[in-house]
């Protein structure tokens, strides 16, 4: 009750006014405004506050002003005198209006304004002449007032224009109030009109009663109500729709206006910004005028001017008041309102010193201040405050030291007073009057004690006293002093429990126990030093203590759990904690030296109000706040004291919208539109932002448009991609990243509010860092390529080398070789001719002796290649030239091959496209590589073939084309035709001499005679090559005809050997009965050898390749075949494989002979069901040795067979025969003839069943059984007959029957024919 008397009475005080209703802030050029003197202010679309001064244009974002300057002509614009003004169109952007005619509107993308219209430019004639009145309408047009006419730009379509007809006054006031009609106003009249078509429509003139001077009009849309301003009259209230005309009395009368705006807040409510006497309100409805805002001088949170130029209201309800020329007051019911006492040192009757030290409440509910100059209370019923121990109070033999830190009411109505003094002062309050004392008599270990921080009376009355040097304890009722040592200044007493105290000093806490009267130190894991104040809950549930610099700590009384908060972990404005109040609800209120801090103590949050909410004494000091009786906080301050209602509540949601700005790269500012910009709009629009690869340095900032608490506004970011953590919070907004490589970021940013670190706000952009040519995916796929090509060349290189060393290793073994077997063949050929000379032989005899000869000089002709092999390798590559007539060389050259032609029957032609042509050549180069290719052609064309020569020529060079028929060049050998040591596969198995080297050398040649070479071939079709010489060469050596080196020409060819006249017959028969045998082969020589050297053991017929050998099968079979693998034509394999899977032919026997001695080739022939695979050279015995095995294994299983058709107990299906084909034969026939054996049954019958000719089953039964059909059908049916006899089961003359015996007694002289018994005793018998 005495507090409300209180706060009741202090109203009536001149200089201690409560504040009420909350709350003023002030922006001035200390916060950053770039001048005192503003002029106008709005907000964009952002939110931000445009703030127009005498020195530019400022943005501002609660925490931070950005300054604009105009230019004009490239010098910057004053705004004195104040004729300028600000204004936002339907989309809420900013421009900027001056009476001097020049419009600027603000460019977001390139951040700053740009000139958009110059009146006095567009309308020259009026340049001298001054502009009455600028007003931006909501139809975008810009109207501009002169003289007695009427001007608009429209800025939508950008056009100027006259009103024509328009109103003949001049216009010093506008307003529009639906669609196009507008109210306009001159000194002494009042229109209204409509706008259409560039014209002023519809003009009337609207009476107003003893009207002097308009000063100002607007019209308020909800209500359709007109308010007009006169000066030196009233503020009249015009009815649109009943055209009444009302005034609100004299309350504003003789002061103008500057602005008018609708009330957020209240509807049908106008603010009105008056040229001299704050801000009004008009509530329309009750058209009742007050005033709202007043200057008031004398406190120190209210509102500091008269003028105000123009007024604003947010969204939020703040209300921004341009006053000049001051700055921009800011007036908030955000926050709760306070009461605020200050001393004043002009008025005595005032609190005694703004510096609270120490608050207490008395037994009366009275509250009392320790200051810094005295002690005060205020007497309710004096209407005073009392001092006591001031400066200004005579002190006779007192302590001259004023300044208190401590009170204690230690009986009603008593008061102790502590502070800097060595004593203390009791207070009585009845009497007022003041007792010092000092402690005189000292005992030894006893002193008096300075800086009395706390005085305290615990649960048993006693006094403790608490200073710099000692705990004191003092009995009232005994009047006993005692003293205790804690070791350290104590600075706050408080009561733990029934027998012990708090005890707080500057360096730790102590625990006092008053039954042992030891102070023990406060044992727990945190450094907890100095305290500040000990606060402990009514349900003595929890104590806190406040400390300096180490934030607050909780300590469960029942858990004996001690918590820490502090500003890295929570919400708290500052670590230094001074005092600590409950308000009605147990949270607590926390005094820093930056404001309050609210903690909810079940939320374990923190709301902080400070200086920038609007809680201007903020600064609280240790120890100096109370909750008192009544239901208010208390808290002592340097600048005074603050009372609030302990039921206030702080607002804890706040609006925020962040902002992205200020893109630089490479530490430069860039704008959208700009050469080597990203943006293409404003960065806050942007989502994504493209940097080249050498941008990769950039920087932003990040802000937040807040008007609460910009300072409590904390900024987080994490760079996706490069690091994935956020970064501490920070107040920092500049966001910068440097050298960041190439690629895909996304850039998250949050704004967390500093109490409780609460996600305000939180936006993404994504940052692509482009790939510079030389890191694209193609330029890696250019170096992988690189690094690999690089590496197979170094590793082809290595190869090559190594092969080249191994290849070199070869041709010296080769030359070594080469070189030693000439001494063997010489020994060999020439023994071998002086037998031929002088022994007489037999022909065949001599035939093989030729052979044997012929074999020689092909070796010793190999030899020769190998050797000249190795000089070609030391040859000059030097092209040393000479004249020749081409068609004249060719012809020439070709006569050495004609004889060989001629005895192959081969077709030798030179064709020419030319009658003569002069072409210089080297021609030991040139007879080397004809040699080659013409032997190879002639070597590998069969008999009947072809070999042409076409010559041509061009204008620089000449053509030579060699075609023949013969054998050709596999299609997967044509890659490897110019490799060392290379030779077709189907040339291999040739009995033609060659070394495989010819080829390689002669690509060489062509390459050194700088010619060209190419070729095409199909296997056993023929082969063509193409030859191409320059006629004339730079890179010649030319010399003349005459020349005769030394260097012989070098012979490539593989060797054209002379061939010997062969008669081969057809067929060679020594023994009609013997086995008939058949060799193909290709080499006329080889064949006829083998032919003969078999022909005194068998019959023996040849064919050159497989598709002969097979037409002469079909005509005459062979008991077995004798066949080379690699043959033109058909090869061995084919053959064998194309026998032995026909039925007719499947029992051959056939041995393959091959050059090709390695395993998979022995393997792959034998897979054709070749019954032997034998490698070249062969020994004669040996073959003869496989034939006789071969022919021997088949006569075993003939007569086996034979055995097994007249043997009863034998089962011919056991018999292994050579094929699984022969099975099968043997098997479908045994059955067809059991079949039918009661039938008909002929030899007929079972080449129908088995769908063969006669003939071929004849020889097929006769191949595997030595027996003709009809024998074979008998012996069957003879063992078919024993079996049923044997049976008992049958008659002979039903056994006859069931055999297919008409006449038993056939039967008879038949079986016993072939059992040697009837079969009437053979039935008998066992």
């Amino acid at each position: 009750m005495k507090r409300t008397i209180l706060i009741t009475a202090c109203l009536l005080l001149s200089f201690f006014f409560p504040l009420q209703a909350q709350i003023f802030e002030y922006i001035n050029m200390e916060n950053g405004l770039s001048s005192r003197r503003v002029l106008s202010i709005q907000q964009d679309k952002q939110n931000y506050m445009w703030i127009l001064t005498h020195k530019g244009l400022d943005r501002y974002n609660g925490k931070q002003f950005k300054h604009y300057q105009l230019n004009h002509h490239k010098s910057p614009l004053s705004f004195y005198p104040n004729l300028n003004f600000l204004y936002t169109d339907k989309e809420n952007n900013i421009w900027e209006a001056g009476k001097d005619g020049l419009i600027f509107r603000y460019d977001e993308q390139k951040d700053s304004f740009q000139l958009v219209f110059d009146f006095k430019a567009e309308f020259s004639q009026l340049k001298k002449m001054p502009i009455s009145n600028i007003y931006m309408d909501l139809g975008n047009n810009i109207w501009f007032c002169v003289n007695q006419y009427q001007y608009i730009f429209n800025y939508y379509n950008d056009e100027s224009y006259q009103l024509s007809p328009g109103i003949s006054d001049n216009i010093v006031c506008i307003t529009h109030a639906e669609g196009n009609k507008y109210y306009l106003a001159s000194e002494h009249q009042l229109y209204e009109a409509q706008l259409k078509n560039k014209r002023l429509i519809n003009i009337k003139k609207i009476n107003l009663p003893d009207v002097h001077l308009i000063d100002y009009i607007y019209y308020n849309k909800p209500s359709k109500q007109l308010v007009v301003n006169t000066l030196l009259d009233k503020l009249f209230i015009y009815d649109t729709q009943s055209q009444q005309v009302s005034n609100t009395g004299n309350t504003m009368k003789d002061i103008g206006i500057n602005k008018i705006i609708p009330s957020k807040k209240e509807k049908n409510v106008l603010l009105i910004a008056t040229d001299g006497d704050g801000v009004y309100k008009l509530d329309l409805e009750k058209q009742k005028l007050v005033q709202f805002l007043k200057e008031d001088t004398r406190r120190p949170n209210k509102m500091n001017g008269s003028i105000i130029k123009d007024i604003y209201m947010d969204n939020a309800n703040r209300i921004w008041n341009v006053i000049y020329p001051t700055g921009i007051t800011i007036y908030t019911e955000k926050y709760p309102a306070y009461e605020w006492f200050m001393h004043s040192a002009n008025y005595t009757n005032s609190l005694v010193n703004n510096c609270i030290n120490g608050i207490m409440e008395d037994s009366d509910g009275d509250s009392w201040y320790a200051t810094s100059n005295g002690v005060c209370y205020f007497d309710v019923s004096e209407n005073r405050w009392i001092n006591f121990h001031s400066s200004q109070t005579p002190n006779a033999d007192q302590s001259e030291n004023h300044i208190f830190t401590s009170l204690c009411e230690s009986s009603p109505g008593i008061i102790l007073a502590g502070g800097y003094m060595s004593g203390i002062y009791r207070i009585n309050k009845k009497t007022h009057e003041v007792t010092f004392f000092r402690q005189k008599d000292i005992r030894q270990g006893e002193g008096p004690d300075k800086y009395i921080r706390s005085i305290y009376r615990d649960n048993e009355n006693l006094i403790w006293i608490g200073g710099f040097y000692r705990l004191k304890s003092y009995n009232p009722t005994n009047q006993e002093v005692c003293e205790y040592n804690v070791g350290y200044p104590i600075t706050c007493i408080a009561q733990k429990d029934e027998h012990s105290l708090w005890i707080g000093t500057i360096n730790n806490l102590f625990i006092f126990d008053k039954r042992s009267n030891k102070a023990i130190p406060f044992e727990t894991n945190f450094d907890i030093q100095c305290i500040n104040m000990i606060y402990n809950d009514p349900a003595k549930n929890y104590t806190y203590f406040g400390t300096y610099g180490n934030g607050l700590f909780i300590y469960d009384n029942h858990t004996k759990k001690v918590t820490r908060y502090y500003d890295e972990n929570c919400g708290l404005i500052s670590n230094n904690i001074y005092s600590i109040v409950p308000d009605r609800n147990g949270n607590l209120y926390l005094g820093t030296e930056n404001g309050l801090s609210f903690f909810d103590t079940k939320a374990d949050t923190f709301t902080n109000w400070t200086k920038e909410q609007g809680l201007l004494a903020s600064s609280f000091n240790p120890n100096a706040a109370i909750h008192t009786s009544d239901g208010y906080m208390i808290f002592g301050s340097n600048e005074g004291v603050i009372v609030l209602p302990d039921s206030i509540q702080l607002p804890r949601t706040f609006t925020s919208h962040m902002i992205f700005s200020d893109l630089s790269i490479m530490y430069r500012t860039v704008h959208p539109g700009e050469k080597g910009s990203p943006l293409t709009q404003t960065l806050d629009q942007t989502s994504c932002i493209e940097l080249d690869y050498d941008q990769n340095t950039f920087s932003m900032n990040v802000s937040s448009i807040n008007f609460d608490n910009p300072s409590n506004i904390m900024y987080t970011w994490k760079l996706e991609g490069f690091y994935d953590h956020w970064t501490p919070p920070s107040s920092d907004n500049l966001i910068r990243y440097t050298n960041l490589s190439p690629g895909s970021y996304t850039l998250h940013v949050r704004a967390i509010l500093m109490d409780n670190h609460q996600v305000l706000e939180e936006r993404e952009i994504q940052i692509l860092i482009g790939r510079p040519i030389w890191m694209t995916f193609w330029a890696f796929v250019l170096y992988a390529l690189i690094i690999i090509g690089i590496s197979y060349a170094i590793m082809r290189y290595q190869m090559i080398r190594r092969d080249k060393q191994i290849s070199q290793a070869k041709i010296n073994f080769f030359m070594q070789t080469a070189h030693d077997i000439r001494t063997p063949l010489t020994l060999i050929k020439a023994p071998l001719g002086e037998i031929l000379k002088n022994e007489q032989l037999t022909e065949q005899g001599t035939t093989n002796l030729n052979l044997a000869i012929q074999s020689t000089d092909n070796l010793s002709e190999l030899a020769n290649n190998l050797m000249n092999f190795q000089k070609e390798e030391l040859y000059s590559s030097r092209i040393l030239v000479t004249q020749h007539e081409l068609n004249q060389y060719i012809q020439g050259y070709m006569q050495q091959f004609k004889a060989y032609a001629e005895q192959k029957g081969i077709d030798f032609q030179y064709k020419s496209s030319f009658s003569s042509l002069e072409v210089w050549i080297d021609q030991n180069k040139i007879d080397s590589i004809l040699q080659n290719l013409l032997s190879n052609a002639l070597k590998y064309t069969s008999k009947g073939g072809s070999v042409i020569i076409e010559a041509g020529h061009n204008k620089s060079r000449w053509t030579l084309i060699i075609k023949d028929t013969g054998i050709g060049i596999p299609k997967e050998d044509q890659k490897k035709l110019f490799k060392f040591l290379f030779r077709g596969s189907n040339a291999t198995n040739q009995l033609i001499t060659g070394s495989g080297v010819g080829m390689l050398l002669t690509y060489r040649l062509i390459k050194n005679h700088e010619g060209k070479i190419s070729f095409t071939s199909t296997e056993n079709v023929g082969t063509t090559f193409q030859l191409s010489f320059p006629i004339r060469s730079e890179h010649y050596q030319y010399r003349n005809e005459e020349y005769n080196g030394s260097v012989a020409p070098v012979l490539l060819q593989d060797g054209i050997s002379p061939v010997m006249p062969v008669v081969e017959p057809l067929q060679v028969t020594t023994h009609p009965d013997s086995p008939r045998i058949m060799i193909v082969e290709d080499n006329a020589s080889l064949r006829l050898f083998l032919m003969k050297s078999l022909s005194d053991t068998y019959q023996v017929e040849g064919a050159e390749n497989g598709q002969e050998a097979i037409d002469k099968i079909k005509i005459q079979q062979p008991d077995l075949i004798i066949s080379d693998v690699m043959m033109s034509v058909m090869d061995g394999e084919t053959m064998c494989r194309t026998l032995k899977s026909d039925i007719e032919t499947s029992h051959i026997p056939i041995i393959l002979l091959t050059a090709l001695g390695d395993k998979k080739d022995i393997l792959r022939g034998l897979e054709t069901k070749a019954d032997m695979y034998i490698v070249k050279p062969f020994d004669l015995m040996v073959l003869k040795a496989n034939i006789s095995n071969i022919l021997e294994n088949r006569e075993i299983i003939r007569k086996k067979l034979q055995q097994a058709s007249i043997n009863i107990e034998a089962k011919p299906e056991e018999i292994d025969m050579p094929t699984n084909l022969d099975n099968e034969f043997m098997q479908k026939v045994t059955t067809l003839v059991k079949e039918n054996l009661g039938k008909d049954l002929t030899v007929d019958t079972l080449c129908a069943g088995m769908n063969m000719s006669r003939t071929s089953f004849y020889n097929k039964i006769k191949a595997l059984t030595g027996m003709a059909p009809n024998d074979f059908i008998r012996n069957i049916r003879m063992q078919e007959a024993a079996t049923l006899l044997k049976s008992q089961k049958y008659t002979v003359a039903e056994v006859a029957d069931m055999m297919g015996f008409a006449d038993p007694k056939y039967f008879t002289d038949t079986f016993k024919k072939f059992y040697g018994v009837p079969p009437s005793i053979y039935k008998k018998s066992e």
